[in-house]
């Protein structure tokens, strides 16, 4: 567990098998909507299998290498020297029970980790789910890159941006102000009338660390934030904050149309 050693290393068929549902714990319904890790890390065996290569092979040869990402890694292991100099403090700060702790419950499985910097925690237990260490602005460069489309061929983003209700689990053709968020592969997309429509967005969260993006199609504008701590759900208030004083920002100085 990684309350008791973030320095712990998992492989990826410790984490398939440890929401195998044999094992008691409490899971999501198999109908619906709900956002699963297990997802992303059998994508990445399947990469494997058809690559011959091991995911970071991959992920380096295909796509951040002829994209120019310098600053923009996967590590599913224990980060270097090298990075650990760069990296800041990141404070775990969230005391909420986690969804799939049996019921009832009255504390967080890792409540051990509250208060503590996490700078050094290794990131296998997030594996090809979200073992990237980035800075704002290649993450800025990666999502014009998505949205190109310079990464997939029109016919895997069409996929990729087909969402469902994140309130019903079905499939909607998009965000609206009846249904304003939705969720496709591992993207989200929002309705918002105070910012002229649709955006997508989605944010990264490892254990002391926060990463967030939107983007407005509409405008061709990318916001990217990054935070070096873990608030209580509910209680994301910085990245929410900054992109929002960043768009007032562009909007008055006339770099949006004005009234959104």
């Amino acid at each position: 567990m990684i309350a008791a050693d973030i320095r712990q290393q998992f492989t990826d068929q410790e984490l398939i098998a440890s929401v195998d549902p044999s094992n008691g714990k409490n899971f999501p319904p198999a109908s619906g909507w709900f956002y699963s890790n297990t997802n992303n890390i059998l994508a990445a065996l399947i990469i494997e299998a058809a690559s011959g290569m091991d995911y970071k092979t991959a992920l380096d040869t295909m796509i951040l290498k002829p994209l120019q990402l310098r600053d923009r890694f996967y590590s599913d292991g224990a980060y270097p020297p090298r990075v650990l100099e760069c990296e800041p403090r990141g404070l775990y700060e969230n005391a909420d029970c986690l969804f799939y702790q049996p019921k009832p419950y009255t504390t967080s499985t890792l409540a051990p980790l509250i208060g503590k910097d996490m700078r050094t925690q290794n990131l296998s237990w997030a594996g090809p789910a979200g073992a990237i260490v980035s800075t704002p602005r290649d993450l800025a460069r990666w999502i014009r890159a998505i949205f190109g489309p310079k990464i997939f061929p029109q016919q895997q983003l069409d996929e990729m941006t087909s969402v469902v209700s994140q309130k019903t689990g079905l499939p909607i053709s998009d965000a609206s102000s009846d249904d304003p968020l939705g969720f496709g592969l591992d993207l989200r997309q929002a309705y918002q009338v105070a910012r002229g429509g649709g955006v997508w967005f989605c944010q990264g969260t490892t254990l002391g660390f926060r990463a967030i993006f939107v983007y407005w199609p509409q405008y061709d504008l990318v916001i990217t934030t990054a935070t070096n701590s873990q608030a209580p759900d509910g209680q994301d208030l910085p990245s929410k904050i900054v992109v929002n004083s960043a768009f007032a920002v562009l909007r008055d100085a006339g770099a949006i149309p004005a009234g959104n």
